[in-house]
């Protein structure tokens, strides 16, 4: 039943518009435990929804008479993503063959196991390699997207969508908590942590494989809505969604009592007020210190009301209080946190004993995507996407840019910042994700390969009246 259910809505939605396709990809990032396909059919191999739709969005982008001519150019431009297609390179050819070179000579986690192993060739590094390559194709796809204002405005009404689908999936695993209601959604090979408590609260996890997945799913989401979200305007009923749905996965990623998930949040309210801060300063018009006087004046009343519940019931938070301090501040002393460290320690000595060159991709598991990345790419792959993040926050709009596409860029950094955090410490493999990937798209999106080509659209200012354009001409 599900996998009929996916297949007429993609088939449905490949019919339509790009930007229909669009929607689709980022509300299927919230359903990372489902594959596409049974995986008996398929060797064992999980394709997961984001995967498919990232595929069919960058077939469709590309399905135009100067496609493939303006992929190339992004591709090898290191202005766009040209040094992220060398790391591509590099982690694909190191995937394919350090596992055959050192088989049977390195000890390894793997990612379907809980004990050390020795390295050989398996399906899970095929799996993470089309991970791999389908969050690259949303960051091609999405720089080309966004190189017109339409892109633009379509990319932030998808990311509002995909953050909503995020809070709706977690309100279902609420629901349905302590039924198999949702098992037909639950279909993916590698291992599942869909059960468990913490303090006697039952961990939200939605439709991903576990907690920390979740939380880092609504902390990217929601931080991208809150930052690029705001471009939509806030006068229509678009708009006032846009600006409620942010702060709703954020209390699901807090809610999923991830560690990961309350550092992202921790971060979250630290570049958030440095963005206040900034904004005020640079903002002289009266309409836009008055929002933000709005937006700090409905924070403080918050932080005032929580501390007067507070003063009158000291105990009110305690439980929320033990869990921070449990998922926080004691992570150290839980089992969670020895497991782990574990994953990184075998990670990292594989490294070592292959002269610093890597296993490849999907052949150990870690707990941190820094040492993903290292000990899957090795020394060569990690300096690569090091360059290319660099690149990305150095990023700058340029003076012919408008002001959409400055708070997109603007918005991007931000909420990559967000999100690095949660992966940081809890991503299992080299995949940097369909969020960062598409934070990635559309900063390279904002300025063109050729610097002399500057669309008239792209000089064209954000339209109250069109914001909805993309979707309605679909009959949205």
């Amino acid at each position: 039943m599900a996998y009929a259910i996916f297949w007429s809505i993609f088939g449905w939605t490949v019919s339509r518009r790009r930007e229909w396709m669009l929607a689709l990809l980022f509300c299927a990032m919230s359903f990372g435990a489902f594959s596409v396909l049974p995986p008996a059919a398929t060797g064992g191999i999980t394709i997961l929804p984001r995967t498919l739709c990232a595929m069919a969005l960058l077939a469709t982008t590309l399905a135009t008479p100067a496609g493939l001519t303006r992929a190339w150019a992004s591709m090898v431009d290191p202005r766009r993503l040209g040094l992220l297609t060398a790391f591509m390179l590099v982690a694909v050819v190191i995937s394919l063959f350090m596992p055959r070179l050192f088989a049977g000579h390195v000890t390894i986690m793997g990612l379907n196991s809980t004990q050390p192993e020795l390295l050989q060739p398996s399906t899970t590094i095929y799996t993470q390699i089309i991970y791999l390559t389908s969050s690259y194709c949303v960051a091609l796809a999405l720089s080309l997207i966004g190189d017109t204002g339409d892109g633009r405005r379509a990319i932030a009404n998808a990311i509002i969508l995909g953050t909503l689908c995020a809070f709706v999936t977690g309100l279902l695993d609420v629901g349905t908590h302590g039924t198999n209601l949702l098992a037909p959604f639950r279909t993916a090979t590698y291992r599942l942590l869909i059960v468990g408590e913490i303090l006697g609260s039952s961990r939200i996890v939605g439709l991903m494989p576990e907690a920390s997945a979740y939380g880092g799913l609504c902390m990217g989401l929601g931080t991208a809505a809150y930052f690029i979200g705001r471009v939509i305007p806030a006068d229509r009923r678009w708009g006032k969604v846009a600006r409620i749905v942010p702060f709703l996965a954020l209390a699901m990623a807090a809610l999923s009592t991830s560690s990961a998930a309350y550092l992202g949040l921790a971060m979250f309210f630290v570049v958030a007020s440095l963005d206040w801060v900034i904004r005020f300063m640079r903002n002289k018009e009266q309409r836009d210190r008055r929002a933000l006087f709005r937006e700090f004046a409905l924070f403080s009343t918050l932080l005032i009301v929580v501390g007067c519940i507070a003063a009158i019931n000291t105990r009110i938070f305690a439980p929320a209080i033990d869990m921070i301090d449990l998922m926080v501040f004691h992570k150290s002393q839980s089992a969670s946190f020895i497991e782990r460290s574990n994953w990184n320690s075998v990670s990292l000595r594989a490294l070592a004993d292959t002269w610093w060159l890597g296993v490849g991709v999907g052949s150990t598991r870690s707990s941190s995507w820094p040492v993903a990345l290292a000990s899957g790419t090795g020394i060569l792959g990690s300096l690569l996407m090091g360059a290319f993040l660099l690149r990305f926050l150095a990023a700058s709009a340029g003076k012919g840019d408008d002001r959409t596409s400055r708070q997109i860029l603007y918005g991007a950094k931000l909420s990559w910042l967000v999100v690095f955090i949660p992966g940081a410490v809890s991503s299992p493999s080299v995949d940097f994700g369909i969020m960062s990937a598409a934070l990635f798209g559309m900063a390279a999106g904002i300025r063109p390969t050729d610097p002399s080509r500057i669309s008239n659209d792209r000089r064209k200012p954000l339209s109250r009246r069109d914001i909805r354009r993309p979707l309605a001409r679909s009959g949205a």
